[in-house]
């Protein structure tokens, strides 16, 4: 599968790039006004993370062919703004380091709410997790705001309603999930699961609006990283329940899609059995594998994600970028897709 071939003239490697940022995220956690413990584990948290990354990276690249920093929100929203050909000045990196800041508190109130607190963070009391997760918010949000700043007034109300609304959407999105709610179906399903990783458009929208965009060529950006996220998330779900020794989503009682996928086209008979299987956890694990692979469930999310597929191309081909960098984007959707079924007219 060839990849798209562009040319950067006017900015270093993206790669460069996002390693600055990363190195920004660092230094803002490391910050002297913090209490020495805290400061102490984030940057330990953060090497940790980092080190995880790095080890992604060096065994090669996203689906083994494109760069791993495209799976970074900081990467997202420089990719956006080299697309656009516009500056990526200190600003910009301190804003793309904000959205990786955001994106980490996020995660850490996640793993607090999931009782799966790690590294560092493992052994805080659940209130203490949740000022550092808190912490890291303000500093995510201090670097994105200040943005703002380089923007025409126009540009800066949009950035901060930007912010606010997508902020909004992925609460309502991680408050429905955490209720462990079965949506009524497969699409309500797909709709939450992008509600809760609403982070990924609106680092791509504010990487729009950092290059100058008006508001409708930004929104195609974002509904690029909307589709995109989708995308990730049906991997997500599918390698919870298959990739791995233990499904923390059957364990927590979530609804990922290819279980409301599978309840969506059972009878009685098999929505029974699945809560059997599903009482009987961890042993029955292979069970509930077997239950949903045979019911057709997992062609299903092949086809939401075919779909999100097909919208992420229609974007970038109605953004007239299909030799700049956002084709990325439709390059690792494809490869993203590949791992379950091919693609139809995949490059």
């Amino acid at each position: 599968m060839a990849l798209p071939a562009f040319d950067l003239p006017h900015h270093p490697p993206l790669a460069s790039l996002v390693a600055e940022c990363m190195a920004r995220v660092r230094r803002r956690l490391d910050d002297p006004r913090l209490d020495d413990d805290l400061r102490a584990r984030f940057v330990a948290y953060w090497d940790a993370i980092e080190a995880a990354h790095e080890r992604r990276r060096c065994s090669g690249r996203v689906a083994g062919a494109l760069p791993g920093w495209l799976s970074s929100v900081a990467g997202l929203m420089l990719l956006v703004v080299a697309s656009e050909g516009g500056a990526i000045d200190d600003a910009v990196l301190d804003a793309a380091a904000g959205c990786e800041l955001y994106v980490l508190s996020v995660t850490l109130f996640d793993a607090i709410q999931d009782d799966e607190l790690e590294g560092p963070m493992s052994d805080l009391p659940t209130p203490v997790a949740i000022n550092a997760a808190l912490i890291l918010f303000i500093h995510g949000c201090e670097a994105i705001f200040q943005l703002a700043d380089r923007l025409a007034p126009a540009l800066q109300r949009r950035l901060r309603e930007v912010f606010v609304t997508r902020s909004l959407i992925l609460g309502r999105g991680q408050h429905r999930d955490l209720r462990c709610v079965r949506p009524d179906s497969l699409d309500l399903a797909a709709a939450q699961a992008q509600d809760k990783t609403e982070a990924i458009p609106m680092a791509a929208e504010l990487g729009a609006l950092a290059a100058g965009c008006d508001p409708a060529r930004a929104g195609l950006y974002a509904h690029i990283g909307r589709r995109s996220a989708l995308l990730r998330q049906c991997g997500n779900d599918l390698s919870d329940l298959y990739g791995k020794h233990e499904s923390v989503d059957l364990r927590t009682g979530k609804w990922t899609l290819p279980l409301v996928a599978y309840w969506g086209q059972a009878d009685a008979a098999g929505q029974a059995e699945f809560m059997r299987l599903r009482g009987e956890l961890p042993g029955s694990l292979e069970g509930i594998r077997q239950l949903v692979f045979e019911s057709g469930a997992v062609r299903q999310v092949a086809f939401v994600m075919e779909r999100a597929r097909r919208d992420i191309h229609a974007a970038i081909a109605a953004l007239g970028r299909g030799d700049g960098p956002i084709a990325l984007l439709g390059a690792h959707a494809d490869l993203t897709a590949a791992r379950l079924y091919t693609p139809t007219g995949a490059r």
